[in-house]
């Protein structure tokens, strides 16, 4: 096992921090990054993770704030796109290649999802910053959403709607609360979906996040766990 060189260094709340490194220059190199932080007012002892500061920043940033659709559209984002790698990383682990990893994983969803997660991330991190504990967000400015804007759907003519109408008479549709069967006019056509009323469009409801549960498969051993936001 090759020999790691270590310095101690103190924080103004009196706790001593380790640094370790294979060599003299790195082990400078971080030493001289800790008194930055430090100096800057970042508590460099800090473990707090991803999972645990998005739950924080939603809580405190966007619970009080947004309505309902888009409280859903913010977990859903969290809890099924950036959760699984991230969660169970301390806040000053995570590097730009990470916020990248994120990004490549949607490569294939839409323009508008990728940017709410960009939106996202750079708004938790930035938080982060304000907060103290990163000195330096992750999330790069030059950072965009890539994919396809989505397609404008062609609505049903009254015509199909009727026929889809008479075609599924009789039938169950599975839903709670007012998702239901639906088919409304609105300029040229009409349009039938299964989902819940916004704004007088029907869309189909995401799944609602009720509590903070383990995230199955955690990739980061065992011993960690990732979380799901409520």
């Amino acid at each position: 096992m090759s020999k790691l060189y270590t310095k101690t260094i103190t924080t103004p709340t009196g706790k001593r921090k380790y640094i370790r490194a294979a060599t003299k220059e790195e082990l400078e190199r971080k030493y001289q990054q800790a008194k930055l932080e430090i100096g800057a007012g970042v508590d460099i002892t800090d473990a707090t993770t991803f999972g645990e500061f998005a739950q924080l920043w939603f809580n405190t940033y966007k619970r009080p704030n947004l309505r309902e659709n888009s409280k859903a559209d913010c977990l859903y984002i969290l809890n099924n796109h950036i959760l699984p790698p991230l969660s169970a990383m301390r806040m000053r682990d995570i590097k730009p290649v990470h916020i990248r990893g994120v990004m490549s994983n949607l490569a294939g969803y839409s323009r508008s999802v990728q940017g709410k997660a960009v939106q996202i991330l750079r708004s938790i991190f930035n938080a982060a910053v304000e907060n103290h504990l990163i000195m330096r967000s992750p999330v790069s400015s030059a950072l965009k959403a890539g994919g396809e804007t989505a397609k404008e759907k062609v609505p049903l003519t009254p015509e199909q709607s009727q026929r889809l109408l008479d075609a599924t008479a009789g039938t169950r549709v599975s839903g709670r609360g007012n998702h239901a069967r639906r088919w409304s006019s609105k300029g040229r056509g009409h349009r039938f979906d299964v989902g819940r009323c916004r704004s007088g469009k029907w869309v189909h409801p995401r799944p609602s996040c009720e509590n903070v549960l383990p995230w199955p498969g955690a990739g980061h051993g065992s011993a960690q766990k990732q979380s799901r936001l409520s």
